[in-house]
């Protein structure tokens, strides 16, 4: 099975059936067109992929139909399979819990027959073998024990046999646990092919085929044959003991019961009264009772029923239990659910404070909803110097994502932020939460500003400033506070600043001078901050003095900060002339990355075609070693100049006609020459370019050979052949036709070729057959056009324009431009 079909959870016999209906499907309407000329096998691409109109000789309808009947074949075998599956875990299950041992003849008897393990008669220490298996898990203490004697050491032989008859009995514990561990692994499986059905990643491929059906199929079955397991999971959560395992092994089985009823899920009926009733009895053990809250957590709103229950845990003696109620009525409940905000509010004020943080946490996940007195209580938190950091943290992180009563947190927070003697964890997280208050924390600028200078962590420097970012980075306060930041001692803190002034609008301006300290690496020894520097420093108005700094940071020994310096000279336009010299010579240079040289080619394309910009270019051109992708942004920027590029024809046409070009750079370059203009070594060039290995070259010159409407006639021949080329595909024969077409009378030469094509019974296209009929037309019709007087038409047009001309008259007219036309048509004919 491929990587794909495992990824969409497909079988092997799903897969090999959908990829012979999408074969079929393709055979009835799908071909490959051959490149003209051979390709070598390093350059070769994968030949396009050519729509044809459906062969009648397949029947599509009886194809599909064909594949979804073998399809529901495999559900039907998936969903026997799946019960089969159910069936041998269960049956596993009742075996293991149906054998019983026996009790000890007396309270010495698995002391004699441990000892008898190692006498020398072979039959005594077989039978004593095979008592303490009969004995089972109430011989398994002293068993364990004396594998732990080390008077035992030297006795091999008993040592095997008592290690031989623990392994058996944990077998049979491991029966058991693994067929209840199976049960929640058919859950998990169920769950998640819901999830595919209901809105996760599919091709519409798979809806065709039925394979949204397949996966509901499968997840209701699996549902329906788990239904059977839910009295036997009931009676392992509800028994108190069990003599066939140790307390410690049955404690592991019920766990793994709690587990496998949470994964099977509430979907299938019997799954919470069963978590419910477990949850309820009185006499489950602590430990247990906490894994089930922490399901009911998993679950969420679907066990919505327990949220009173898990009320009452958050009142319980035992704080881990008190923590994951607080935890679970995160997910399960919402703040509308009876008692939930009064119930988490009051575990605010919890003797624990890990209890405290997860009831803020809860809180904090219904947002608006909560109450003032819950708002008020999370900042009491915040402000309460006897809870530990995280509690006051958890709180702070919960108003920020309540955001109510903005004022009073405001205050309060701001209050804790510029309080040095409160912990750096909690200052961190009352900027954090400052910053989620957005617009409505303005009143907070002035504190946050103050912290960034004054407060001795790196962090809360850093966290203030990433609060202002989300306050009011334009506010002019802010960025010259900013600015100021640029010289922090600390590089986490000077990058957050110069990352907020990227959001700093028009009045980074006034900080361009910190900029571009932080640009030059002798002032700014962190390599993040030149790069986030120099890529602020793109929205400035530049000057000469800017621009010559920015130009030198080209210099610069770390690519990403060369990158941001070219990208922000691509941004300054021709406002960037002044250092045309400079910038030429590095994208000359050739030592930068491709997406270094294309950015310093797109900054000199944002000149102009002035001569300097279009000389380094030409040079550019003619590097053998120059980036690909510099190339292309080269030859893109010369075609946007259009006739400004014409200088650069020559190198243009070398890189065209270079065997050891790339097929994209060679696409670039001939729809350049359509912008530069009909010159008659460009159309020269196109003209052979029609015959390139690469169908979207063919394409592309093609189209460019078009915009010289009757200017392309030299290139008629080569279009003719190209068009004769039985391998061609259709959609490039459609560009050939429409070329032809457009360049009209001197066309002439291709009428038969466009003629076979429209009494072509095999060309499937129909597009391309009605396209070569009205190229045949627009080339007859634009020789008549050239035939008539010019004058003649001119005047009439004239006369047709004057509403003032009578109606016989405009009659009259008609009449005489019927002739002519004729005329032009058979000049032999003489009128009558």
């Amino acid at each position: 099975m491929d990587k794909e079909s495992k990824k969409r959870g497909l079988s092997p016999v799903t897969t090999g059936l959908m990829t012979a209906a999408a074969a079929a499907l393709l055979a009835a309407g799908g071909t490959t067109a051959a490149p003209i000329r051979p390709v070598p096998k390093a350059a070769k691409d994968p030949a396009p992929m050519v729509a044809k109109d459906p062969d009648p000789k397949i029947d599509q309808d009886k194809a599909i139909a064909d594949a979804q009947a073998a399809l529901e074949k495999e559900i039907a075998d998936i969903e026997a399979a799946t019960r089969k599956e159910v069936k041998q875990a269960i049956e596993t299950l009742e075996t293991e819990r149906k054998k019983k041992s026996r009790a000890p003849k007396n309270e010495h008897e698995v002391t004699k027959a441990i000892k008898d393990l190692g006498d020398d008669h072979y039959p005594t220490r077989e039978q004593a073998h095979k008592d303490l298996i009969a004995i089972g898990n109430q011989a398994g203490e002293e068993l364990r024990a004396a594998l732990k004697n080390p008077k035992l050491n030297n006795d091999l032989e008993r040592m095997r046999r008592i290690e031989d008859v623990l392994n058996k009995l944990n077998n049979r514990t491991h029966g058991q646990l693994n067929a209840v561990k199976r049960f929640g692994e058919f859950g998990t499986e169920a769950t998640q092919l819901e999830a595919r059905r209901g809105g996760g990643e599919s091709s519409e491929f798979e809806h065709e085929f039925g394979q949204s059906a397949q996966h509901k199929a499968q997840a209701d079955q699996t549902r329906a044959s788990l239904k059977e397991t839910i009295p036997l999971l009931d009676v392992i959560l509800t028994e108190k003991s069990n003599p066939e395992l140790s307390k410690e092994d049955h404690a592991k089985l019920q766990i793994a019961a709690i587990l496998a009823l949470r994964d099977i899920g509430p979907a299938v009926p019997g799954v919470m009264p069963a978590l419910m009733k477990a949850h309820k009895d009185k006499d489950q053990t602590p430990d247990r009772k906490i894994f089930l809250v922490d399901s009911f957590g998993w679950l969420g709103p679907r066990a919505k029923e327990a949220v009173p229950e898990l009320l009452v845990n958050l009142e319980d003696a035992n704080p881990l239990l008190r923590q994951a109620a607080a935890k679970a009525l995160r997910y399960t409940a919402t703040a509308k659910d009876k008692g939930v905000l009064t119930g988490l509010t009051a575990a605010l004020k919890d003797s624990d404070n890990n209890v405290k943080a997860d009831a803020a946490d809860a809180l904090g996940s219904f947002g608006s909803d909560v109450t003032k007195a819950a708002t008020d209580a999370l900042l009491n938190i915040v402000k309460d110097k006897a809870s530990t950091p995280n509690a006051r943290t958890a709180a702070a992180k919960a108003l920020g994502n309540i955001k109510l009563e903005a004022e009073t947190v405001v205050a309060g927070l701001l209050e804790e932020l510029n309080n040095k003697d409160v912990p750096v964890a909690v200052r961190t997280a009352a900027a954090d939460t400052l910053a989620q208050y957005g617009q409505h924390g303005k009143t907070a600028i002035a504190g946050l500003l103050k912290s960034v200078r004054e407060d001795d962590s790196a962090v809360v420097r850093a966290a203030a400033i990433a609060a202002l970012r989300m306050i009011g980075p334009k506010e002019k306060e802010v960025v010259a506070g900013l600015g100021s930041a640029l010289a922090d001692k600390d590089a986490p803190v000077r990058q957050a600043a110069v990352l907020a002034l990227q959001d700093g609008g028009a009045a980074v301006q006034d900080v361009v001078p910190a900029l571009l300290k932080a640009i030059d690496p002798k002032t700014e020894a962190d390599v993040k901050v030149r790069d986030y520097a120099a890529y602020v420093l793109r929205n400035v108005e530049p000057n000469a003095d800017i621009v010559a700094k920015v130009t030198k940071a080209l210099d610069d020994q770390v690519r990403e900060v060369r990158f941001s310096a070219a990208y922000a000279l691509s941004h300054y336009g021709d406002k960037a002339k002044s250092s045309v010299d400079a910038i030429g010579a590095a994208l000359l240079a050739n030592n930068h990355e491709g997406w270094v040289g294309g950015k310093l080619a797109e900054a000199m394309e944002r000149m102009g075609p002035e001569k300097k910009v279009v000389s380094v270019f030409r040079k550019s051109l003619e590097d053998p070693n120059q980036d690909k992708s510099v190339k292309l942004k080269i030859i893109e920027a010369l075609g946007k100049f259009a006739a400004g590029g014409k200088a650069a024809t020559p190198e243009l046409m070398g890189t065209l006609n270079d065997v050891n070009s790339d097929q994209y750079v060679r696409a670039a370059v001939v729809k350049t020459f359509g912008s530069i203009g009909p010159e008659k070594e460009i159309v020269a060039g196109l003209s052979g370019a029609l015959q390139d290995e690469y169908p979207f070259v063919r394409q592309e010159s093609a189209d460019a050979l078009y915009k010289f409407g009757p200017k392309a006639k030299d290139a008629v021949p080569d279009l003719i052949g190209a068009l004769g080329n039985p391998n061609e595909g259709s959609n490039i024969k459609l560009a050939f036709v429409k070329t032809l077409g457009n360049i009209g009378k001197g066309a002439k030469a291709a009428i038969p070729v466009l003629q076979s094509i429209v009494d072509d019974k095999n060309e499937n296209s129909q597009e391309l057959k009605k396209n070569a009929a009205d190229a045949i037309k627009a080339i007859n019709q634009k020789e008549r056009d050239g035939n008539a007087d010019p004058a003649n038409r001119q005047s009439r047009a004239e006369q047709m324009k004057n509403e003032e001309i009578p109606l016989h008259r405009r009659k009259q007219l008609n009449f005489q431009t019927t002739v002519m036309a004729r005329e032009a048509i058979n000049p032999t004919k003489t009128r009558g």
